[in-house]
Formats: structure tokens, sequence, C-alpha cells
């Protein structure tokens, strides 16, 4: 009989909030013992860093890095954002998130204002976006989004 191991913990540090640099994120997290950090692609701490450079960064800290892209606004979504304008600002992050080699990207996309009918067609669109996506994509259960109940 072989033995099931459960999988491996990892505890991310989140930048929501935060205002300094990256070189301070990755200072806190590790000295707080964090396995890697997560942050939003849009985050003001990104403003001007070279993927190459963060990359470099955080494997000299040994940290890992979850991405998290948000369409339509900000957390909560402007409803004059159409579907279609959401899925050309993912079709744009996606690429510039896989850049930073992130152990897994998280979306924040969509709407709940939309009828079930066009959240229908925009996840489909969505999960042919993350089928070609080289890292693991989530999405995640967020207030105001597609996904906001998964019940339903």
């Amino acid at each position: 009989m072989v033995e099931a191991t459960a999988p491996e913990l990892k505890v991310f540090h989140s930048l929501w909030g935060f205002s300094g640099d990256w070189h301070e994120a990755i200072a806190r997290a590790k000295v707080s013992g964090f396995d890697g950090l997560e942050v939003n692609l849009l985050h003001p701490s990104l403003g001007g860093f070279e993927p190459l450079r963060l990359i470099e960064a955080l494997k000299v800290s040994q940290l890992g890095l979850i991405v998290e892209l948000i369409t339509g606004g900000d957390y909560v979504p402007d409803l004059s954002v159409t579907p279609e304008q959401h899925l050309v600002e993912l079709s744009e992050q996606l690429p510039r998130a896989e850049r930073l080699h992130p152990e897994r990207i998280t979306l924040i996309t969509g709407s709940d204002s939309w009828s079930e009918a066009l959240q229908d067609h925009f996840l489909e669109v969505v999960l042919d976006l993350v089928e070609a996506c080289t890292v693991p994509v989530s999405l995640e259960t967020h207030r105001s989004r597609s996904l906001f109940n998964p019940w339903t």
C-alpha cells in the first residue's frame, strides 16, 4: 500500500494595502517566515520594476510569488466596463504575469451584474485564456465578481 502524502502548505504574504517597495516586502516576508508574496500585477511596488530583477530577488530570498490579476477597474468592478473590455484586460495581463514566473496566478474578473448567459459566455472565454497559460491559474470567489457565489 502506498501512503498518500499531504500537499505542502505554503503561506504567502499579501501586499494588499502595503505601500513600501519590493526590497522591503521581500525582507519583511522573509523575516516573518512567509514562503512568498502575493501581489496585484498593478500594485505600485511593481511600477518600473524589471521582471528579471524581481525574479532574481525572490530566488535569492527563496520566496515564491503569486500574481493577482484584476479586470474592470478595482477589486469591485466598474459596472460600465463591458465583458469584452474585461477579456481584453485579461488577455493583456496574463502574459505580463507569466513573465514574472509566479507559482500561481489568481484572477478577480467579471461582474455579478451580468446575466447568466453572459456570465457563461464570459467564463468560457476566460477558461480558454487560462488553458493557454503556462502557469497554474485560479479564479477567486470575490464580491461583485462573476464567481462571487460558489452555489450559483
